[in-house]
């Protein structure tokens, strides 16, 4: 429990490549389903999912990667919907929000910055459902955990408008 909770303090500052592929990641997603692991998981996981790169290097990770399915898989596998998952869950949004903004802002627009955003709002809008199902959560906190993202959509209203 204790590498598992360790772990993500590590990822910030190690090379991406290390933490960032498939091998990795198929030995942590298992620990998702297990309780005592399942809260470290998460962390690493989401420690990866806003890992800060330029908005063409976060699509390529987070599309290379496929957060949005490997997480709609685990959720349809029965991982908990916990406060940990829920937080994840809403960073991957927020990540994916903040893609299409940078993309579709791109001064000047480029057909690569208009395929980025819209390869990001596709995948936001996959992500949609497994949000609402924490957002939706019985538990409040688990429930809260998800609410980052709404809070940046109301506090960002232009961005809402442009993106539908």
């Amino acid at each position: 429990s204790f590498s598992a909770r360790a772990r993500p303090s590590y990822v910030p500052w190690i090379s991406i490549g290390l933490v960032a592929n498939e091998r990795f990641l198929g030995l942590l997603i298992p620990f998702m389903h297990t309780s005592p692991l399942h809260e470290g998981a998460c962390l690493v996981l989401q420690e990866l999912v806003t890992k800060r790169m330029e908005a063409h290097a976060k699509m390529e990770h987070l599309t290379r990667l496929s957060f949005v399915s490997l997480l709609t898989e685990a959720a349809a596998a029965g991982v908990q919907l916990t406060t940990r998952f829920s937080s994840l869950v809403s960073a991957l949004a927020l990540e994916l929000l903040d893609c299409w903004d940078r993309t579709a802002s791109a001064s000047p627009p480029s057909p690569e910055s208009s395929q980025l955003a819209a390869q990001a709002a596709s995948l936001l809008g996959q992500v949609m459902p497994l949000l609402l199902s924490c957002l939706a959560a019985p538990e409040m906190e688990t429930s809260q955990c998800a609410m980052g993202f709404l809070h940046t959509c109301a506090g960002g209203r232009a961005v809402l408008d442009r993106l539908c």
